[in-house]
């Protein structure tokens, strides 16, 4: 049967209004909006109290419970505002028409014009992108079913092109994808998973998935996907973990990485010898434990000729499906082995630029520096670091946020700075330095640069972002 008329005939008894946010269709069905479904497993959560510990916050000094709570209903808000709208772009893009959006919403907003704008140039990036990729099916498209009483809204339905499966796609606006919660489980009969957006859109994207499939037999969905239209604060990070190796065609080869929660960055750059990588480029989605990779070269040698550079291989005739991925020292016997997935699903994105606009401060961290910052990390059992300049120094200072535990150390900045910034990081970005001297470069929107002293043809750079 032609997909079209499937979906027609599964799904033509229903209808959304928009003012109630309500699901009806011409029996009287009782309909719960998947959403909605889905929220009810998230862990309660007393909000007075949370506002009571936020207010604790530096930040936060001279506000209330009652006006910090206001603050968050008017970001909620807006983001559902700015969604609603960055939402149309996209629907509108695969229409090949052009979204423009009523001025007067944008007066009730300060700051959402910029906001929208920048968003817009950025899904019209991405739709040019996708669209070699997937061919539309279904936009904004409306999936019920009676016995379950549950319906909801598929962003996107298409066809991948590349991996020849029936696709779901959903466009985000959130700030961040959180993909843990150390804290809060969801409820039963999920109490095993995290509380957090990852999961919950998940959870939404396989039940849109379990209704298609339930209704059209024919459509068996191959990758539901969550794709983040970035701002220009989570532009300055990638969007989600990559792993890219790329011969430059210039006898230099570099590999980028990102970690599991895209606050850091790694960009190595070594000579193109080094290397026994028979391709162009090849890039995938798992960073899992990529640091260790880095950790084997921490220790660049004097003698270029003994130099402690990795050997990369990439086994493309491995049993099975899928590569495996070979990383080892070139003056020992340590190797890393790691299968890279389904050929597949290896893809070739675009590595998110990375942006610094400014260097606002500069200083140095000798590899004894690191190696007790790392040791007291892991010491006050830390979860964020924080890094105050101002004047001629950098205060670091480690938190615990369960315990309230800190350590300080303060460092010598190349120059003293006039304007006085902070920027805090999660702590995975400091662990995962291999232990030697770097050149550390702020820029005060929130972007840590670091590059690795060594005495090789090797340049490891590292970045490490905020992560509000």
């Amino acid at each position: 049967m032609d997909i079209n008329i499937e979906l027609w005939q599964a799904f033509d008894d229903i209808f959304f209004e928009e003012d109630v946010h309500r699901y009806t269709d011409s029996v009287g069905t009782k309909y719960t909006s998947v959403t909605t479904f889905v929220g009810q497993f998230e862990s309660d959560k007393d909000w007075d109290l949370i506002a009571e510990k936020c207010l604790k916050k530096p930040e936060n000094f001279g506000k209330t419970v009652e006006s910090l709570r206001a603050e968050w209903k008017a970001k909620g808000d807006y983001a559902c505002v700015l969604g609603t709208a960055v939402h149309s772009v996209m629907e509108y893009a695969w229409a090949k028409k052009d979204f423009k959006p009523d001025p007067k919403i944008f007066e009730q907003y300060e700051g959402m014009e910029e906001d929208f704008t920048w968003r817009k140039k950025k899904a019209n990036e991405l739709f040019k992108k996708l669209k070699e990729i997937y061919v539309p099916i279904r936009n904004e498209f409306i999936v019920y079913d009676r016995d379950w009483g549950l319906c909801g809204t598929i962003d996107f339905l298409c066809w991948n092109k590349v991996k020849q499966c029936y696709s779901i796609l959903d466009w985000k606006t959130s700030k961040k994808f959180d993909q843990h919660n150390r804290y809060q489980k969801m409820k039963a009969p999920f109490e095993e998973e995290d509380d957090c957006n990852c999961n919950h859109y998940s959870m939404q994207l396989s039940i849109y998935q379990a209704i298609l499939e339930k209704h059209c037999p024919d459509i068996k969905i191959g990758e539901r996907i969550l794709v983040q239209i970035p701002s220009k604060e989570t532009n300055l990070s990638v969007i989600q973990p990559q792993l890219i190796f790329e011969d430059n065609g210039d006898q230099t080869f570099t590999v980028k990485a990102n970690d599991k929660d895209v606050t850091t960055c790694f960009i190595l750059n070594a000579p193109k010898a080094d290397f026994d990588f028979p391709g162009q480029k090849i890039a995938f989605y798992d960073y899992t434990k990529f640091k260790k990779y880095f950790n084997i070269f921490d220790k660049p040698a004097k003698d270029p000729a003994v130099s402690n550079t990795p050997k990369l291989d990439i086994d493309t005739t491995a049993q099975g499906a899928g590569y495996m991925l070979k990383v080892s020292s070139s003056i020992d016997a340590r190797c890393f082995n790691n299968k890279l997935g389904d050929p597949t699903v290896v893809a070739q994105p675009q590595f998110n630029k990375i942006v610094f606009p400014s260097v606002d401060a500069e200083l140095t961290l000798s590899a004894a520096d690191i190696a007790d910052l790392q040791s007291m990390v892991s010491t006050v059992a830390a979860d964020n670091i924080q890094f105050s300049c101002a004047d001629s120094t950098c205060r670091v200072t480690l938190r615990n946020n369960f315990s309230g535990d800190t350590y300080s150390s303060e460092y010598a900045l190349a120059q003293p700075i006039q304007v006085p910034f902070e920027i805090n990081t999660p702590k995975t970005g400091v662990m995962a330095l291999p232990s030697e001297s770097y050149t550390v470069k702020f820029c005060s929107r929130g972007l840590i640069e670091l590059t690795q002293l060594r005495e090789d043809d090797i340049k490891l750079t590292i970045y490490l972002t905020r992560k509000k």
